[in-house]
């Protein structure tokens, strides 16, 4: 599941929709509480800027769950007219206390790359003992309201038949 190249459920549903269904995923295999938070009016996030978007939170929830030792993450994407913000927040032990001989850092120099082909910019925050938060601040171009998208269910045998 995590390495599919072009996950399908994002051209179908968008990305926000896409996100919610991935945490699920993630929830289930990593045994992580993953709760997914949307605020604001929904913009439909389609093609490269969603696998872009995606592949950050499926970066991050990784990470999450080799490292932090969490038992909880969290997902949120708000909304403005302008700019989505999206953070992924883990709420383990933070970077300090990792290995240094880990690939983390790829994982991270990929995600700060994707954020630049967004022109987002990404941060990341992490304080022993409370945890890891990666946020990503995009502009937001505007495509069409996604408000009854968000209302679809994703039928997720089509969905894993599709992208396996």
């Amino acid at each position: 599941l995590a390495q599919m190249l072009h996950p399908t459920v994002l051209d179908d549903y968008g990305l926000a929709k896409g996100i919610e269904w991935y945490a699920g995923e993630f929830q289930r295999q990593n045994g992580i509480e993953t709760d997914v938070h949307i605020s604001g009016e929904p913009v439909r996030i389609t093609g490269q800027p969603a696998i872009h978007c995606f592949r950050i939170v499926q970066e991050a929830l990784t990470n999450a769950a080799k490292h932090s030792g969490s038992r909880r993450a969290e997902v949120r994407l708000e909304f403005a007219p302008s700019i989505l913000t999206l953070t992924i927040t883990d709420f383990g032990r933070g970077l300090g206390t990792s290995k240094r001989g880990d690939k983390r850092g790829l994982g991270l120099i990929a995600m700060r790359e994707r954020a630049e082909l967004l022109d987002g910019a990404l941060h990341i925050s992490s304080d022993a003992g409370l945890g890891t938060t990666v946020s990503l601040e995009m502009p937001l171009k505007q495509e069409e309201p996604a408000t009854e998208d968000l209302q679809l269910e994703i039928d997720e045998e089509e969905v894993l038949t599709r992208t396996l």
